[in-house]
């Protein structure tokens, strides 16, 4: 009886005999170790190199950002509280987070006495009703979101009495008061002028944390810039001036 070779060691054996001094034995021996070769590398070996240098960038990248951490930290510790503070009460002076109505007459007061002139009338134009919100319609129907990094302006109309040496040295006390401002237009005639001025503030932005970004310290000219406007606060306040209605119905005096 013929013995039959079945599926398994037999069936290679009888093929690597057969085979084995054939022209095409060694081609294909060489090419099916290529092929192995080349999975083993683009499906084993690359694939956990990559993996190896993941892990080593994210270490590096983690190890960073410990550092800056702990450098904010140092930073934070070493701070001078009262310092900061007194900064920030500067800049807010300058620009207000929200309508500063007190601090405006303030600066219209003490600019006028320094001046030597008289203020006769004025009138606000509050324009946006909100700081994040506005009445304003859209496309949509909706109110228009307002950006925060935006200056936002107050406009007010005075009329101050008095000749042109004293308008312009009230245009010169007013360059130098907080919070900050700007004339758009001035209209004189004999005997008064009245000013367009914008008076500007800005609301505090969201204050988002970041732990791989280092605080940046208040720079020297920044310190500078914050040391100059210190001397610009108002030294009187509008409730030190004496004020009586004139009978205007959109605005008030300050005399």
């Amino acid at each position: 009886m013929r013995k039959v070779l079945g599926v398994g060691q037999n069936n290679w054996r009888f093929s690597f005999y057969r085979y084995k001094d054939s022209n095409y034995y060694v081609p294909s021996v060489i090419g099916l170790i290529f092929l192995i070769s080349f999975f083993l590398i683009f499906y084993v070996i690359v694939p956990q190199l990559s993996n190896w240098f993941s892990i080593k960038n994210e270490a590096i990248a983690t190890r960073k950002r410990i550092d800056i951490i702990k450098g904010n930290i140092n930073f934070m510790n070493n701070l001078d509280r009262s310092v900061v503070n007194s900064q920030f009460d500067i800049v807010t002076s300058a620009l207000p987070a929200s309508r500063e109505f007190t601090s405006i007459l303030d600066v219209i007061s003490e600019a006028a006495l320094n001046a030597g002139v008289s203020v006769d009338d004025y009138s606000f134009v509050l324009g946006k009703l909100s700081a994040e919100y506005n009445d304003d319609i859209g496309e949509d129907g909706a109110g228009v979101v307002v950006n925060n990094d935006e200056l936002l302006p107050i406009t007010l109309q005075v009329t101050i009495g008095g000749d042109a040496q004293g308008t312009m040295l009230f245009l010169q006390q007013l360059s130098k008061k907080i919070p900050l401002s700007g004339v758009i237009e001035v209209e004189k005639n004999f005997t008064n002028a009245t000013l367009d001025i914008e008076f500007y503030y800005k609301p505090i932005p969201d204050i988002v944390f970041e732990d791989d970004k280092p605080i940046e310290p208040v720079s020297d000219e920044q310190k500078r810039l914050i040391s100059e406007i210190s001397g610009w606060k108002p030294i009187f306040s509008s409730e030190d001036f004496v004020t009586t209605p004139t009978g205007s119905s959109s605005s008030a005096p300050l005399f």
